[in-house]
């Protein structure tokens, strides 16, 4: 006698064979990527002779680089490290110390390679090492000193002698802050997996385990007489479900760069994927129904198995069948015709008109059961191109016959997508309780991490106590030309914004002597950028505000007030993959009136806007790899467009001018592949369109122009920054032209261990020029400075604007004799209404007596 079948072999765990397989794949990449926050401990093998040769290997080199360089060895190494160096003696340092002068001959030891990054064990540049903060020897440090912001300098003798070897300990934390859609962990480099990614060995194990419980729980037992659906088959649908559900799932924790991030400060983001992910499952429910989907018959049935048990149809229930066809449905067939119409290029159009010509050839076979109470069951036989899927197909039809039930001619035509067979044969609900039970214990995970992850940031915040960061000393101000900065003049500053990242990038005095800002929330409106205007008085004080956005993403970037009392914007509207000009209308208060996105084959940019020389606008942007500079009229309406820098490789428009003659000059920059470096880029074009001509300056480095105001003599004077290809900082540039773009006169302005570029420039009080400033510096400040320039280009005074927080300029616009208005994003920590970072609006008064 034949043994029963057991309870697996019946098909009642083909759901949670596939449902376990997802679930096993699920848990594997959360963990492979969980990002830990807890903090670490990078040391950094030192060698610092190579760092005093450095001192003079750019062009531009201060007295106190030279005299640095110039000095003996170890007393070079004595000023460095100053009162920040620690002796390592005794044997409990003895080990640490070995290992490193190893690894400083290349011959890493085998405890050290999971400790050091695997890109720069591979170029051989093994200089970081990383610890937690808890473990010996590093733990001894911190009762020492704590935590630091600033370097450490370690010095430490190996136990085979020669010369003592210096070691520069950081502590560092990883934030929400250090991770961005589209780029993943922004750090320079990811720490050790071991380190930053803990999880990721155990991934592995879940991967296995589905693989294992898919193809190794038994399958269900089939007679000869049996109707059945073919493993090739079944196992074809599980593939479509896994490749449809997983990358979807996926995504958000790949382009966000952890997983736990995926789901608290960019969760927006992760649940439009994780939508489609969800309607993914419905393919594995249809799966687990086919795999575990029979057909046999007795004297007096039709009898189904499936996963939700068995059904049995008497004879005398069925009163007819008739063929079936199933096809896609008719608004899956319009969708793919809009689709091949609206595909730009004619491979696109090809393909498209392929794919489309395959659906609406698709079709399924099968019969439809009529049951006497008027429901039906569908039985598909083939496959969507006609294959043949179900064995033994070819009895059913005989089968139904011998039973004394007519057939039909007529053919019942299906137009859902969904596979599943329909009537008495439908799922149970125990189907949708098991799916509960999974992804329930799948939140409970996600929630657990989650919890994880809060104690491993309070473990952080140990190490970074309120008294400690009182003991960390301020960075310098930049230092241009070695004159250091002093505290800038200012009125007054206020903040403006909400819980998350808001700036200014723009701004205008109106007709009533009211400021108004242009700039960029994430606190208000969409999830994505989006437009930001703010109203104040001449002393701060709020007026109103208000914010516009799309699920695109809307950045304002210049604006302007029309003849009606309102404003024109010029933004970018859409994401990183499409971006398109844009201009809007918006009344006194605010409210848009109007908008138009400029649509081009190729992502664009608008950048600057000034009044036409008639009604209208002219904007100047970037579209693909060039600069452009477009003339519309007052509604919006394109009346021309003239692309720049056509002869190079690529080239940008970030400034327009409305020149005394009624022209338009246009600052930028340009590349050509054959120098491999970016030039300042001018253009005058006529009132028509018209390129009247065109200028590069720029040598043996990179000359990038970003802003400029028009001089007394019809010519202009550009700022920038400028990046030598023997140095590692960039300089603030300053370029004098005349009125044909020929140059009078040119000038950087170096800061040493400093990043810093021009922003904006404007005429001081008395003669010369005010240059707006950003500077980041190597540590993460980022510091706000103003030149004052005198007419001949010499640098006289350096104020520093702010001084308690990372503050970034954006723009500076003059409000009065000697007056300007500043705004950009600054670092604010004590305002609970406010996010991290915010706008800022600030008054300047410049001081006449520096430039006169």
């Amino acid at each position: 006698m034949e043994n029963e079948p057991t309870l697996l072999e019946t098909g009642k765990f083909e759901l949670w064979r596939r449902l376990l397989l997802l679930f096993m794949g699920v848990v594997g990449l959360w963990l492979y990527m969980y990002a830990s926050p807890a903090p670490l401990v990078r040391i950094e093998i030192v060698d610092f002779e190579r760092e005093q040769e450095r001192e003079i290997s750019g062009p531009h080199v201060s007295d106190r680089q030279v005299h640095l360089a110039a000095m003996p060895l170890q007393e070079y190494i004595d000023i460095i490290t100053e009162a920040n160096l620690i002796e390592l003696e005794g044997e409990k340092w003895g080990n640490l110390v070995d290992q490193a002068g190893a690894t400083v001959e290349g011959q890493i030891p085998g405890e050290w390679r999971k400790r050091i990054i695997a890109e720069q064990m591979e170029r051989g540049l093994s200089r970081y090492v990383f610890f937690r903060p808890d473990e010996a020897p590093v733990s001894l440090l911190f009762e020492q000193i704590g935590s630091s912001n600033f370097p450490i300098y370690l010095k430490g003798q190996n136990s085979a002698g020669g010369e003592p070897l210096y070691f520069r300990m950081n502590f560092i934390t990883i934030t929400h802050d250090d991770f961005s859609p589209g780029s993943g962990y922004r750090g320079f480099y990811e720490p050790p997996p071991a380190f930053f990614r803990p999880l990721r060995a155990y991934s592995y194990i879940f991967f296995l385990a589905g693989l294992l419980i898919y193809f190794f729980l038994p399958r269900p037992r089939r007679g000869p007489e049996d109707m059945a659906y073919s493993n090739s088959s079944v196992i074809g649908m599980d593939l479509a479900s896994v490749i449809l559900f997983i990358p979807f799932f996926s995504l958000p924790l790949f382009i966000i760069g952890g997983s736990v991030q995926a789901l608290t400060v960019f969760w927006p983001g992760t649940l439009a994927f994780w939508i489609i992910a969800v309607l993914a499952l419905w393919l594995v429910y249809i799966s687990s129904w086919y795999a575990s989907f029979a057909l046999t018959v007795d004297e007096n049935n039709l009898v189904l198995s499936h996963y939700g048990g068995e059904s049995r149809i008497p004879w005398n229930d069925i009163e007819y069948f008739q063929p079936a066809e199933k096809r896609a449905p008719r608004w899956l067939m319009i969708l793919a015709l809009l689709a091949m119409v609206s595909a730009r290029s004619s491979a696109s159009q090809a393909g498209t008109a392929s794919r489309a010509t395959m659906l609406f050839s698709s079709v399924t076979y099968g019969y439809r059961l009529h049951h006497r109470n008027g429901n039906w069951m569908d039985i598909w036989l083939t496959n969507s191109m006609g294959g043949p899927v179900l064995n033994g197909s070819e009895k059913l039809e005989a089968v139904l016959q011998q039973a004394r039930i007519d057939k039909s001619p007529d053919v019942a035509m299906d137009y859902t997508l969904s596979y599943a067979t329909r009537g008495m044969a439908d799922r149970k609900k125990t189907t949708w309780r098991t799916t509960m039970y999974v992804l329930g214990t799948f939140v409970l995970i996600v929630f657990a991490s989650l919890l994880h992850t809060n104690q491993n940031m309070q473990t952080a915040s140990v190490f970074l106590e309120e008294e400690q960061y009182e003991e960390i000393p301020e960075p310098e101000h930049p230092v241009f030309d070695g004159i250091s900065a002093v505290e800038a003049n200012i009125s007054w500053m206020e903040f403006f914004g909400g819980k998350n990242s808001d700036y200014g990038v723009a701004t205008i005095m109106n007709e009533d002597g009211e400021y108004i800002v242009a700039g960029i929330t994430k606190s208000f409106g969409y999830f994505s950028d989006s437009l930001y205007l703010v109203a104040t008085t001449t002393d701060g004080e709020l007026l109103w505000e208000i914010s516009h956005g799309t699920a695109r993403g809307f950045e304002a970037s210049d604006i302007i007030q029309t003849a009606d009392g309102g404003y024109a914007l010029s933004a970018t509207v859409g994401d990183f993959s499409n971006r398109n000009a844009h201009l809007s209308k918006v009344d006194a208060s605010g409210e848009v009136e109007r908008g138009e996105n400029f649509v081009f084959e190729e992502n664009s940019r608008g950048n600057s806007l000034v009044a036409g020389s008639e009604d209208g606008f002219v904007i100047a942007g970037n579209q693909g790899s060039y600069g452009f500079l477009m003339k519309t009229d007052s509604q919006g309406e394109q009346l021309w467009l003239t692309s720049l820098g056509t002869n190079s490789d690529s080239s940008e428009a970030n400034q327009v001018l409305f020149l005394t003659n009624e022209n338009y000059l246009v600052v930028g920059s340009i590349f050509n592949a054959g120098t491999t470096y970016w030039d300042l880029y001018l253009a005058q074009v006529d009132r028509e369109g018209n390129i009247i001509w065109e200028r590069t300056h720029g040598g043996y480095g990179e000359e990038r122009g970003q802003a400029a105001i028009l001089s007394d003599d019809e010519g202009a004077i550009i700022t920038g920054y400028f990046k030598d290809v023997a140095r590692d900082y960039e300089e603030v540039y300053l370029l004098a032209v005349d009125g044909n773009g020929e140059m009078i006169w040119e000038k950087t302005y170096p800061s040493p261990g400093h990043n810093s570029q021009g922003i904006s420039v404007q005429r001081a009080p008395g003669e010369g020029y005010l240059v707006l400033v950003t500077s980041y510096e190597p540590s993460p400040f980022v510091r706000a400075s103003l030149l004052l320039i005198n007419p001949d280009g010499e640098l006289e005074a350096v104020e520093s604007i702010w001084d308690t927080s990372n503050i970034i300029a954006h723009s500076m616009t003059p409000v009065g004799e000697g007056e300007f208005i500043i705004t950009g994003m600054i670092g604010i920590y004590d305002v609970p209404e406010l996010g991290s970072m915010c706008l800022y609006l600030m008054k300047y008064k410049a001081d006449d007596s520096t430039t006169e």
